[in-house]
C-alpha cells in the first residue's frame, strides 16, 4: 500500500509502550495482575521505569557493539581499497604520492560513523513521562489519549513540490561543490575525491540508521534544534544517495568482491597449500 512506510513509522513511535507493558506482565504476571486490578499505580509506575531502565541499558550496549564493529569493517575496507585502488593509481598514473589524503580517506569515514554512532542521545526524562502517561491510559488510570495519522502534506503536491524539489537538488550541487572546492585545495586526485565522497554518501546514510535505532524506544519527537536543522539541509542530500547506494549494493557489491577475491580466495588457497604439506609429510612420516 501506498501508505505503508507512513503507518509503520507511525505505530513504530508507539510500539515500544505495548512492549514495556509485556516486560512486565512477563516478569510477575500474578503481581502484575493484581496490580491492575488494584489500580495500584504506584507498583506499575516502578516496575515501568524499571523495565524501561533496562531496554535503555540493552540499547546502549548493542549501539556499542554495532558502532564498533561497523567502525572496524570500514576502517578495514578503506584501507584494502587505498592500497589496492588509490596508491597503484597515484604511484602509475600520476607518479606522485601525496599521503595525505591517502590517509583522510582511509581514517576520516570511519571516524565520521564513531561520532554520528557514539553521540545518539534520548531525552530520557520527557520520554518517560509520555510512555508513563499512555500506559496509565491503556489500562484506564488516566483520560484516553488519541493520535491522529496525517498521510499527505500540504507540500506533497502541486506547485510547492516542484519548488522544493527544485531547492533540494540545488542545495545537494551546493554542497557537492563545496565538498569537491575543500577536497581541491587538499591536493585530493579525481579518484580520491569519487571515494571520499562514495564513503562520505553511505557513512551518511548509516550513520543515520544507527542513530534511528533509538526511534524503538521514542515516543517522542527527538529534538533537533538548530544544529540538527542544519545538519539536514546540508546532509540529507548526500544521505539520499548513501541510501540510493546501500539499496542497489547487493547487484554490484564491491565489497563482497574484494572480500571474496583478494582476501578470501587467496586464504583459502593458502589453506589449501598448508593442508596439502601436512598430508604429504604425514604420507612420507607413514612410509617409514
Amino acid at each position: 500500500h501506498p501508505a505503508q512506510d507512513s503507518v509503520y513509522r507511525f505505530v513504530r513511535r508507539h510500539a515500544v509502550v505495548f512492549h514495556l507493558i509485556a516486560d512486565i506482565a512477563k516478569d510477575n504476571p500474578e503481581a502484575f495482575f493484581a496490580a491492575v486490578q488494584s489500580q495500584d499505580i504506584a507498583t506499575i509506575d516502578a516496575a515501568i521505569k524499571g523495565a524501561v531502565t533496562e531496554r535503555y541499558s540493552k540499547f546502549r550496549s548493542k549501539l556499542y557493539r554495532t558502532v564498533i564493529r561497523t567502525t572496524f569493517f570500514l576502517l578495514l575496507t578503506k584501507s584494502i581499497l587505498a592500497i589496492l585502488v588509490e596508491y597503484p593509481y597515484e604511484f602509475f598514473f600520476l607518479h606522485t604520492t601525496d599521503y595525505f589524503p591517502l590517509a583522510v580517506n582511509i581514517l576520516f569515514p570511519p571516524f565520521l560513523l564513531a561520532i554520528v554512532g557514539l553521540t545518539v542521545r534520548i531525552s530520557k526524562k520527557k520520554n518517560n513521562e509520555r510512555i508513563i502517561g499512555e500506559i496509565h491510559s491503556l489500562m484506564g488510570a488516566s483520560e484516553d489519549f488519541s493520535l491522529v495519522f496525517r498521510r499527505q502534506t500540504a507540500w506533497s503536491k502541486g506547485p510547492l513540490f516542484a519548488i522544493f524539489n527544485t531547492l533540494y537538488f540545488v542545495v545537494f550541487a551546493i554542497s557537492i561543490a563545496l565538498i569537491v572546492s575543500v577536497l581541491r585545495v587538499l591536493h585530493f586526485n579525481v579518484f580520491s575525491i569519487f571515494f571520499f565522497l562514495f564513503f562520505l554518501s553511505l557513512v551518511a546514510y548509516f550513520g543515520l540508521r544507527i542513530r534511528n535505532t533509538r526511534r524503538d524506544l521514542l515516543v517522542i519527537d527527538p529534538s533537533s534544534g538548530f544544529i540538527g536543522f542544519f545538519g539536514d539541509v546540508l546532509f540529507l542530500p548526500l544521505v539520499r544517495v548513501g541510501r540510493w547506494i546501500a539499496l542497489r549494493a547487493p547487484r554490484v557489491n564491491i565489497f563482497l568482491f574484494f572480500f571474496d577475491f583478494i582476501i578470501e580466495a587467496p586464504f583459502k588457497a593458502a589453506i589449501d597449500v598448508i593442508e596439502n604439506w601436512l598430508g604429504f609429510l604425514k604420507e612420507k612420516r607413514d612410509e617409514i
